[in-house]
């Protein structure tokens, strides 16, 4: 009687997906280690097997960010409904003349539902200087530098209704 035809494709997914070694294999299925080891090395099995496991860790990781990020999105729809029922009852409160709000405990409210919702908590503004006379028409400077001194000569501040340079005449 010949020997049973070896399906490698099954002792491959065993191999790869399960911590079975050779000689597991070889007492299951009833196949010789020899074949088992060497078909296995020409088949590249044991580097399947690390991309097989490092994808699962992958996959894994990213199941377990998925329910945390969910999780994290009912908390916030959560927090965010109990922070808007509160604030309506809060401001009905206020139309029956029941409480008075302080400008802390406003602010407070409000900075907390921005929060909630996503709002930057804190703002920073950044100024660019720049030079203003940058671009501008030599000429007119010149003309605003001797305008200005001509007043600094005569001791005369510039006055409301004063013209500028290059407004004398103009209504």
């Amino acid at each position: 009687m010949p020997p049973a035809k070896v399906d490698y494709r099954i002792l491959e997914r065993e191999y790869v997906t399960t911590d079975a070694t050779y000689r597991d294999l070889e007492d299951r299925h009833h196949v010789a280690f020899s074949a088992i080891s060497r078909y296995g090395r020409e088949h590249d099995w044991p580097r399947k097997r690390e991309e097989y496991r490092r994808q699962a860790m992958a996959d894994g990781i990213n199941t377990a960010l998925e329910k945390l990020a969910e999780q994290a999105a009912d908390v916030r729809i959560e927090s965010v409904t109990a922070m808007r029922a509160t604030l309506y009852e809060y401001l009905q409160n206020l139309k029956d003349h029941k409480v008075t709000v302080g400008t802390k405990e406003a602010v407070q409210a409000i900075q907390t539902l921005q929060l909630l919702l996503g709002e930057p908590t804190e703002r920073r503004e950044t100024k660019i200087v720049t030079d203003p006379w940058d671009g501008a028409n030599p000429a007119e400077l010149r003309e605003l530098l001797a305008f200005t001194r001509a007043r600094l000569i005569e001791g005369t501040a510039t006055e409301a209704g004063d013209p500028a340079p290059g407004e004398a005449g103009q209504a």
